[in-house]
C-alpha cells in the first residue's frame, strides 16, 4: 500500500478480513485492530470512496467507537462529496480520539 500498489493491497485486506471473520471472538483478541480499518484505507487511496466508507462502517460495527475509523469514514465521505456525513463522521471522530489529530495519517491506518 505504501509503494502504491493499491490493488494488490486491497486484494490482500480483502482476504486478511475475510480469514479475521472466522475468528472465534475473545478478549483479548487474537489480532489487535480489525482488518477492515486498513482496508479502507487502502480503498480510500485506490480511490474508491464509497467502497473505502463501508470498510469503515463495517470496523464501526466491529468496534463502535473507534477513533482511527471515525478518522476514515471522515476523510471517505470527504472524498466522496458528502457534506453532512463527513462532517457527522468528523464530530464523532473528535469525541472518540483523546490523541493528537495531528499524529494521524492515512498510510497509518
Amino acid at each position: 500500500m505504501l509503494n502504491g500498489h493499491h490493488a494488490e493491497a486491497v486484494a490482500r485486506f480483502r482476504a486478511a478480513a475475510a480469514i479475521e471473520a472466522t475468528i472465534v471472538y475473545m478478549e483479548p483478541s487474537f489480532w489487535h485492530y480489525p482488518v477492515s480499518q486498513s482496508l479502507g484505507a487502502a480503498l480510500l487511496m485506490a480511490g474508491d470512496a464509497a467502497g473505502a466508507a463501508q470498510a469503515f462502517r463495517a470496523t464501526l460495527v466491529q468496534t463502535p467507537h473507534n477513533g482511527w475509523a471515525l478518522y476514515g469514514l471522515a476523510l471517505s465521505e470527504k472524498a466522496a462529496g458528502h457534506k453532512a456525513e463527513a462532517a457527522a463522521a468528523e464530530a464523532a471522530f473528535r469525541r472518540a480520539w483523546a490523541g493528537d489529530p495531528r499524529w494521524l495519517k492515512l498510510e497509518r491506518l
